[in-house]
């Protein structure tokens, strides 16, 4: 009995299989390997436009981009179509931080995505504090207020 089913398996799988159109599949990849827009379309997404962080103005001008290429691209309908609740953009507008003691120095330094603005320069301390985990939390909880943390250790000299 285990023989006739096994029969019945495999006949009826190979009968079941579409035909395979291999001038089709080789129009598909000269496409892509000939005809690619993929490298100049990367390009241009991070080296002009830059980071799009949702609902920011880098985002606006990227989805407006898009549109733009897929119509030269010969596509018809293209529309940008909403998703989700309306986001509050951010980006960073100006950043500078300065170690003042014990020598001036200054630091390269960018802040977490929706980190909020200051109305104007700031003294305080600077904490290294490397958080990787929820038990690192708790190893700073109520250090770190009022403090520039700096996330990743400085470099070896």
């Amino acid at each position: 009995m285990a023989i006739i089913a096994a029969i019945f398996l495999i006949t009826s799988s190979t009968a079941a299989q579409e035909p395979v159109y291999w001038d089709v599949v080789d129009d598909i990849r000269s496409e892509g390997f000939d005809n690619s827009h993929v490298m100049e379309s990367a390009g241009y997404l991070a080296d002009v436009i830059g980071p799009r962080f949702t609902g920011s103005p880098n985002m606006r001008q990227a989805q407006e981009w898009a549109l733009a290429r897929m119509t030269e691209f010969g596509l018809s309908s293209v529309e940008k179509e909403a998703w989700g609740e309306e986001t509050v953009g951010w980006e960073i507008q100006r950043v500078s931080v300065h170690m003042t003691a014990p020598d001036y120095q200054m630091v390269i330094a960018y802040p977490f995505a929706l980190t909020p603005g200051t109305s104007g320069p700031i003294v305080t301390n600077a904490v290294i504090a490397t958080i990787r985990t929820s038990e690192d939390f708790d190893r700073y909880r109520g250090q770190l207020d009022g403090a520039v943390v700096l996330s990743t250790p400085p470099m070896p000299m």
